[in-house]
């Protein structure tokens, strides 16, 4: 199917990675409404782009194309993108993967992108997606096993 992602800032120098150290974010978002369960929580990994308001995001997101291919509703994995913060983004809670370089970042991506996304089926959502891609991320030798059970621990998956 061609159909372009979501807005990207990418294509603004400005906005585009820089190669220096960052720190990346293992992100926890607050429920949207009232009912929604530890389960429903939204996560992503996530770093500031320096000198603007701009986060990189690596984060599967729910679509809903009604002239797209089945199944709909489905997850997608865009690629990772730079995004402006929101006031959702802004009381994230967030966990220190670490400092990172370019490199290693442009690493993480690599990674990220070879992470397979399941069709949803009531239970696998972007927790699963992010835990895998943890995983995915020790066994590169970007993290230690340590971390990545630091990051999840005390959460409900």
């Amino acid at each position: 199917m061609n159909t372009s992602g979501p807005i990207n800032l990418d294509c603004w120098a400005q906005y585009r990675d820089r190669d220096e150290d960052a720190e990346v974010f293992f992100a926890i978002y607050k429920p949207v409404v009232p009912t929604m369960t530890p389960r429903d929580l939204h996560w992503s990994l996530a770093w500031p782009i320096s000198g603007t308001a701009a986060w990189r995001q690596i984060h599967i997101v729910t679509e809903n194309m009604t002239d797209g291919p089945p199944p709909q509703p489905r997850y997608v994995y865009w690629g990772a993108m730079t995004k402006s913060a929101g006031p959702v983004d802004s009381v994230a809670t967030r966990r220190s993967v670490g400092v990172f370089s370019l490199a290693d970042r442009l690493r993480i991506e690599d990674v990220a992108r070879e992470t397979p996304v399941m069709m949803p089926d009531g239970t696998w959502n972007c927790q699963d997606w992010l835990l895998d891609l943890l995983q995915r991320m020790v066994s590169a030798g970007i993290i230690s096993q340590d971390k990545r059970d630091s990051l999840v621990h005390g959460l409900e998956v």
